[in-house]
């Protein structure tokens, strides 16, 4: 209901700053946030949901007919994490953390949905759809951890209390016909509307350090400080395709030919603020109250705390994403026992980031991002018929990885004091992938199949997390220079009638896979550094497995 929002008073022009407001200005803005700032403790109440569907087809006039489908759904959840641990190492293979915390997370999770589709078949051969589905998704989430944060070398104690609200909407109109003047040729095309939305009002924490076993206020970067995040993405896309039949010498073939375009425009909308000491009144009897007795009004005074406008630069930006692509696919048997299914896809890409200042700093603007690309990406699939029930597959192709926006903007952001600072990296390329697979098939019943298949794949500029140390650790998306991963799988699957007939309905499934990787980091890697911007940073080459191998 906009409670959890930015107080109406609080400036959209201006910062919260003492050059342009008074001390009673701030002390009455700073009370305007009011609110909880620390967890406290109650019974959760059990999970609850409720879901609602209902559909139906009927005709019309003639071969003409319509049908619907109809639902909503929503849930209630609460779950809570004890014993949670978060560790923070300075590098790979260090034994000891630099921060080495446990504590306790509780959330309620509620969801919210519902889609309607309505089908309209003019005849048998030819269908037009319209659908829309809404996803509402908010988490409310209580965390405390405490631990050993080896930059202050001692113990700390550190609370968050957070909302999350995330929303879905998409709208869709497609349609497939069958093209009768080609030859019974089938065309599909779509268009649809998508609009998602991030908010992440008021997260406030509170930091706390140990002294002669005694837990006092911190006055630290993060502490005191309240979060708001507003980001809405929308954009569109639209694509067609056509399948065309014809015969190969006497056997049948098909050519597939298609294009689409996809447009997503991005707006993130953030403030920070700090509630800083600036009088006596915030002593070290205060600095032990818990965050709701400490935050409260009566020590929001100009003798106590007083809120400050700590938003960054890079915290606000706008973004753009455009994909065009047009394809071209030919499928047909060369001869008896041997497919073909080969052609190429090209893709045209731009993706920007602009980093932009709320009000005027006197600065010259934030670089951003600007990746635009053209690829080729072809693909060749080649199937050979070793008698009725087995099979020899092989494939090649090329396909991309992107970086996602948020890698690209260099927005900055700590899952909690003393943790790693995550910001994105506008420096970021593409990862250019080539794949190829071999698969050997034996069809041995009806229900029964045994395969082996075997794959490699070859990563140029694959996108990692990284780590880099220094003051306060950075942890970004990097560009290392290639990777390699390749595996064998082997597949089973069998119903027991070779032991009886009777045994027909029963079946076994096996899957086992072995997966080895390797990456290649180089001995340079381009990265983004706050407040200073794109740079070449050297690192010690290696080899490892790819992360989340």
């Amino acid at each position: 209901d906009g409670t959890r929002g930015l107080p109406d008073m609080v400036p959209r022009n201006v910062p919260l700053t003492r050059s342009n407001f008074s001390s009673s200005d701030l002390q009455t803005i700073g009370r305007s946030f009011g609110g909880d700032w620390g967890p406290t403790t109650r019974d959760l109440p059990p999970n609850v949901g409720a879901s609602l569907s209902f559909g139906d087809d009927f005709g019309i006039a003639g071969d003409q007919r319509v049908g619907f489908i109809a639902s909503a759904n929503y849930s209630s959840s609460y779950s809570v994490r004890s014993n949670l641990v978060e560790r923070v190492f300075a590098q790979a293979g260090a034994s000891d953390p630099e921060v080495d915390y446990s504590g306790e997370v509780s959330e309620r999770s509620v969801a919210l949905g519902g889609l309607l589709s309505l089908t309209y078949q003019p005849r048998p051969s030819d269908q037009i759809t319209i659908a829309t589905v809404y996803n509402r998704l908010t988490d409310d989430v209580s965390r405390v951890l405490s631990g050993f944060n080896l930059d202050s070398n001692t113990n700390q104690w550190n609370s968050r209390i957070q909302y999350l609200g995330q929303s879905l909407l998409n709208s869709q109109l497609r349609g497939n016909h069958t093209v009768g003047f080609l030859g019974d040729a089938s065309c599909e095309w779509r268009g649809a509307y998508t609009r998602a939305e991030r908010y992440e009002p008021g997260t406030r924490e509170a930091l706390y350090r140990e002294f002669n076993g005694q837990f006092f206020w911190d006055d630290f970067i993060q502490s005191g400080s309240i979060f708001h995040q507003d980001m809405v993405d929308s954009g569109w896309n639209a694509g067609t395709s056509l399948k065309v039949p014809f015969e190969f010498g006497d056997l049948p073939a098909t050519l597939s030919v298609g294009a689409s375009t996809d447009r997503k425009d991005r707006d993130a909308y953030t403030r920070r603020f700090r509630f800083r000491p600036v009088g006596s009144a915030i002593d070290n009897t205060a600095r032990t109250l818990a965050p709701n007795e400490l935050f409260s009004e009566s020590y929001i005074t100009p003798d106590g705390f007083e809120i400050q406008e700590a938003t960054f630069r890079a915290d606000n930006y706008g973004a753009r994403q455009e994909v065009d692509a047009g394809f071209v696919m030919l499928d047909l048997e060369l001869f008896d026992g041997v497919r073909v299914a080969g052609g190429a896809r090209v893709e045209r890409t731009l993706q920007r980031v602009s980093p932009r200042d709320l009000w005027d700093v006197g600065l010259d603007p934030l670089e951003g991002a600007l990746l635009e690309t053209t690829d080729l990406l072809p693909a060749l699939n080649l199937t050979f018929g070793l008698g009725e029930r087995m099979n020899l597959r092989a494939s090649a192709s090329r396909t991309l990885a992107r970086p996602q926006l948020r890698e690209l903007a260099p927005f900055s952001f700590a899952d909690y004091a003393g943790g790693y600072l995550v910001i994105g990296n506008p420096e970021l390329t593409r990862t250019r992938i080539e794949n190829l697979d071999l698969r050997w098939e034996w069809f041995a019943s009806r229900q029964g199949v045994v395969a082996v298949s075997t794959f490699y794949k070859r990563f140029e500029d694959p996108i990692e997390v990284g780590v880099l140390p220094s003051s306060e650790l950075l942890k970004t998306w990097i560009n290392v220079e290639r990777a390699d991963n390749y595996g064998v799988e082997f597949e089973l699957r069998s119903d027991f009638a070779f032991i009886s007939p009777a045994l027909e309905d029963l079946s076994f499934n096996g899957n086992v896979t072995v997966v080895e990787s390797d990456v290649t980091t180089g001995t340079t890697i381009r990265v983004f550094l706050p407040g200073v911007g794109p740079t070449d940073l050297a690192v010690v080459g290696g080899n490892r497995a790819l992360q989340g191998q």
